[in-house]
């Protein structure tokens, strides 16, 4: 086992019994390439919910608000119950 840290597309290229060569990577070419796979990314989830949101039934939109309504209302009901027990 050697020394050297190789990836695997240089472990490819290297021709059978030659040593390979260290390559050297830009990790802030790396990153600012992930970043902006992430912000199309993003952009494209943002743009299939609304797409599904607009599609959906007047049923299934009251049904999707009614279920955030009542986890908010739990959740202030911890609040206030939490605020009590402190006081």
């Amino acid at each position: 086992m050697s020394d050297e840290i190789t990836t695997p597309e240089a472990a490819e290229t290297a021709p059978q019994g030659e040593p390979t060569a260290k390559v050297e990577i830009d990790w802030k070419a790396k990153a600012r390439e992930w970043e902006s796979k992430a912000k199309a990314n993003k952009t494209a989830a943002d743009e299939l919910a609304s797409l599904k949101a607009s599609q959906m039934s007047e049923q299934e939109r009251l049904t999707a608000q009614l279920a955030e309504l009542q986890k908010a209302n739990e959740q202030a009901r911890l609040e206030a119950m939490r605020y009590r027990v402190a006081s």
